[in-house]
């Protein structure tokens, strides 16, 4: 990604730039200068019919009747309940076809299972950030980052995240919450076993760096070494990351000229850049264009390298959809994919990937 940069000199305050920019950064406020006309946020089209696995229990819900719904899910839950997966799925039927108490209640069952592990946690703290089940989510991120943050980067970012979605629907009142995410997020980045997941430093620097105007406006604080600042709004911002560590998921976009962007295509011509390329699990992986051509673009995620027995599913792809990131207007669209994994040599044979949106920019 090439975003115009303006960092504060650590000597004397005044900004330096690099390229050209409406805003002026320094470490500690930002300057708005009169901004450029702001594209209205794309419409994001999901594959809705592609996101959930057709299993057995799907099958049967699928062919039910409305008034026939919940009998047959008992039904079915005698028979294949006994594992998370049959929760997360049948939850996200329930949600899709309208029903989001029932969704709700399934979804928290996965939890109670004696099969359900930090994976399930980890699911189902995405799901109820996505449908604004804030405390919760943001509980199951704190469990999550204490039993696994000594490890690994990724839960510690994770719990940022989840902070950081409760503290925007706050408001003023979610400056603590801000602050918080804030720091983990650095801390993410400046965490010396974050160099075992290289990239992942950089799309948590510009996450903490987009926290920095809602922390101003909620009457809070933050500090970053100056030349870590820096203006980091794009048009469009993709960022996946899986529940696994034996799973290798590679994002690919094809934009509205054709050209794919995936790890062995990084920068596109109209400047899309896919960050590298996590081969050893968790991710993240990020795609981000900064001023976004308009027409179509089409997100695919290809699975690869995993051979284990899963009670949460193959596995499980958790995906941000994001236009106007660190703009007043982003939007942001939650989505999590059971996913398949190539099973022949060619780890691109693009019929055995996953297809999970479509992001159609209009200016």
């Amino acid at each position: 990604m090439a975003p115009a940069l303006s960092v504060a000199s650590p000597s004397t305050g005044a900004a330096v730039e690099s390229g050209t920019s409406d805003v002026v950064v320094t470490g500690a406020k930002r300057e708005v200068l009169p901004p450029a006309q702001l594209p209205g946020p794309a419409t994001i089209k999901l594959h809705i019919a592609d996101l959930i696995a057709k299993r057995p229990y799907i099958a049967a819900l699928d062919a039910a009747g409305s008034t026939a719904r919940l009998a047959v899910l008992a039904d079915q839950e005698r028979q294949y309940g006994s594992v998370p997966a049959f929760y997360l799925d049948t939850a996200e039927w329930f949600r899709l076809n309208g029903d989001p108490a029932t969704a709700s209640l399934l979804l928290l069952s996965a939890l109670e299972l004696p099969a359900s592990d930090d994976e399930t946690r980890q699911i189902v703290a995405f799901r109820l950030e996505r449908d604004q089940s804030f405390d919760r989510s943001v509980e199951l991120a704190e469990q999550l980052a204490a039993a696994n943050a000594v490890f690994r980067p990724q839960p510690g970012r994770g719990l940022a995240l989840a902070l950081a979605a409760r503290g925007r629907a706050a408001g003023r009142t979610g400056r603590a919450d801000l602050e918080r995410a804030f720091q983990l997020l650095v801390d993410t980045a400046l965490n010396p076993a974050s160099g075992d997941f290289d990239g992942i430093e950089v799309i948590a620097l510009m996450e903490a760096n987009a926290l920095i105007p809602l922390i101003e406006a909620a009457g809070g604080h933050w500090t970053l070494e100056p030349g870590l600042v820096g203006l980091t709004d794009t048009d469009v911002r993709i960022v996946v990351e899986w529940t696994a560590d034996d799973a290798d998921i590679d994002l690919w976009v094809d934009e509205p000229n054709g050209e794919r962007v995936m790890y062995s295509n990084k920068l596109s011509s109209g400047g899309g850049q896919i960050s590298n390329d996590m081969t050893d699990g968790y991710g993240p992986e990020e795609y981000a264009i900064h001023h976004a051509p308009t027409g179509s673009y089409s997100v695919r995620i290809n699975g690869y390298d995993a051979d284990r027995i899963n009670p949460n599913g193959l596995g499980h792809v958790l995906i941000r959809l994001q236009r106007n990131f660190a703009h007043e207007s982003e939007t942001q669209t939650l989505v999590d994919v059971d996913l398949s994994f190539q099973t022949g040599p060619n780890r691109n044979e693009e019929d055995e990937t996953k297809p999970v949106a479509t992001l159609r920019v209009g200016r």
